[in-house]
């Protein structure tokens, strides 16, 4: 050390053994970071998918209701029932079929659209 007037001039020799440690963890978080953003991105991807099922589902119940209504309206038209009547015919309908194709390979679905063509023709 040495002295010039009111200034201190002091030499300092260390050495670094916190890089490497650094290092390690940059490394680590990185990875981490690259693991929860796949996770984030699978997670994102099935949540889509899901909402995406559901609401083809929603869509699917909509489409099946406005054929019941189609076919009640008809029904009623072409036997002179009111349209009360003939909704009470196709809930009973629908409710027959539902039973009786629940024991049958495939969808209900399918299986109610062949019966309902058919009872509406």
């Amino acid at each position: 050390m040495a002295t010039n007037g009111n200034n201190i001039t002091v030499t300092l020799n260390a050495k670094d053994n916190a890089s490497g440690v650094f290092k390690g963890l940059t490394g680590l978080i990185e990875g981490a970071t690259l693991r929860a953003n796949l996770l984030s991105e699978a997670l994102s991807a099935g949540l889509s998918k899901g909402v995406s099922a559901l609401t083809s589902k929603f869509k699917e119940a909509a489409d099946i209701q406005l054929n019941n209504i189609s076919a009640a309206s008809t029904y009623a038209a072409l036997t002179g029932r009111n349209f009360a009547d003939a909704e009470k015919v196709f809930s009973n309908l629908d409710g027959r079929l539902n039973k009786i194709a629940a024991a049958l390979p495939g969808s209900t679905e399918e299986y109610k659209k062949l019966a309902l063509g058919i009872y509406s023709r």
